[in-house]
């Protein structure tokens, strides 16, 4: 598991590795799909000749293929998930969370896994929390990081105020002294997009998810 050591990517389905290992240094053609995640991992004058990358996931149903290897933060289809199928989860994705100092770690569990079932995201990819540094810690947020080994990121108001979001809220900014927490922290944390927009979940979580860019 060379890629899971050196990027820090989670395999989803380890019981088909050796299989795959296998097909692999027997030289049956495999296909690579990619869409999130370093890219780095691969040059394409050192790929064995049996393995190649396509543009397009539906690609890898062609009969050519022995094996699949999926690097996704997405949920893999069904028709994909054969037992000569490796998915690898890169951590792309940026979960930012505006709330309450009360808000309950299990308020922010529940919301951010309806927010990554919705959008079809693995919580596997999820490289950290971000939020709004309101200079005391958040025990159920802390709560929520600590339980699933999740690094939290915090960013002062004067840093997210520098943040250009889609969705500001001039209530948000009046108590917090930022109009964005969700969105922005998401995106200071990721350096890349915004996926998912500020969701809410009333009277006192949001979630916002970002990804990294292509590296």
């Amino acid at each position: 598991d060379l890629l899971g050591k050196k990027f820090d990517w989670v395999i989803d389905n380890f019981e088909n590795v050796t299989k795959v290992s296998a097909l692999m240094v027997n030289e049956e053609r495999i296909g690579v799909y990619q869409d999130a995640g370093e890219k780095n991992w691969w040059n394409m004058d050192q790929l064995p000749k049996n393995v190649e990358t396509v543009p397009l996931i539906d690609a890898l149903l062609s009969n050519e293929y022995k094996a699949f290897i999926i690097i996704t933060d997405k949920l893999v289809s069904n028709k994909f998930m054969t037992d000569k199928t490796v998915v690898y989860r890169p951590k792309s994705l940026y979960v930012g969370i505006g709330l309450h100092w009360n808000t309950s770690k299990e308020s922010i569990q529940q919301g951010i896994l309806k927010v990554l079932e919705e959008n079809k995201l693995s919580i596997k990819s999820i490289k950290a929390i971000t939020s709004l540094d309101k200079g005391k810690h958040i025990v159920g947020l802390d709560e929520f990081c600590t339980e699933n080994n999740l690094p939290l990121l915090l960013f002062s108001k004067t840093e997210l105020n520098e943040i250009k979001v889609p969705n500001p809220s001039e209530l948000v900014g009046k108590y917090e002294g930022t109009s964005s927490v969700s969105e922005a922290s998401s995106l200071a944390g990721s350096k890349g997009i915004l996926i998912v927009p500020k969701q809410k979940f009333p009277p006192d979580l949001t979630v916002a998810i970002s990804r990294v860019n292509d590296q």
